[in-house]
C-alpha cells in the first residue's frame, strides 16, 4: 500500500514529470493507493477549473481512506 503526500498528487494533476509522479502513474493501475481526508482536501482545493476538479474528485474518491 502506498500513501502519496499532497505534493505528489498536486504535481501529478498539474502534469509535472518527476520521478514521484511517474511512479504514482505506474502504481495507480497496479497497487493499492491510499489517501486521507487532509490530503484529499489539500489536493482538491487547488483546482481552478471545475472540470479538472470534478475529474480529480472522481478519481480520488475511488481510493480507500485510512
Amino acid at each position: 500500500m502506498i500513501l502519496p503526500v499532497s505534493k505528489i498528487w498536486i504535481d501529478y494533476f498539474n502534469g509535472e514529470q518527476t520521478p514521484q509522479t511517474q511512479l504514482l502513474h505506474e502504481l495507480l493501475t497496479n497497487e493499492v493507493i491510499l489517501t486521507g481526508d487532509i490530503i484529499l482536501t489539500e489536493v482538491l482545493r487547488g483546482f481552478r477549473q471545475e472540470r479538472d476538479f470534478k475529474h480529480a474528485q472522481k478519481l480520488l474518491l475511488g481510493l480507500p481512506f485510512r
